[in-house]
């Protein structure tokens, strides 16, 4: 009874493990394969920070980062783009505005259509 309990929490662990990498990026190293001895050790609680920015949840991130960062501005740690779409937009309203010329224009827009490419 205690083999087959054991296999099963040997096995819970290695899901544990696999899910952990995948989602946030932690890596594993086998020590010893019997009996198996598998570093860092699983933790008793979990702290959501990203170990992998290419991990699900580092991608994830990386998204919503170049998101923020082509439409806001907003300087992210991966990401610094400028100008966004939303200065760029501004900038043709002015124009618009001003009655500057159309090539300046016709320039922004393009600029903005390889940014939202």
């Amino acid at each position: 009874m205690t083999t087959c309990l054991d296999v099963l929490l040997q096995q819970n662990d290695a899901l544990y493990r696999m899910i952990n990498t995948a989602l946030l990026g932690q890596e594993y190293t086998v020590v010893t394969e019997d009996p198996l001895a598998v570093t860092p050790a699983i933790a008793p609680s979990v702290d959501l920070t990203i170990l992998n920015q290419d991990s699900l949840l580092g991608r994830l991130d990386r998204l919503a980062q170049l998101v923020d960062n082509t439409f806001n501005g907003t300087e992210t740690p991966l990401y610094s783009y400028t100008p966004d779409v939303k200065a760029q937009l501004q900038t043709i309203i002015d124009a618009l505005g001003d009655g500057s010329d159309l090539t300046t224009i016709i320039s922004d827009l393009e600029a903005i259509a390889l940014l939202l490419a």
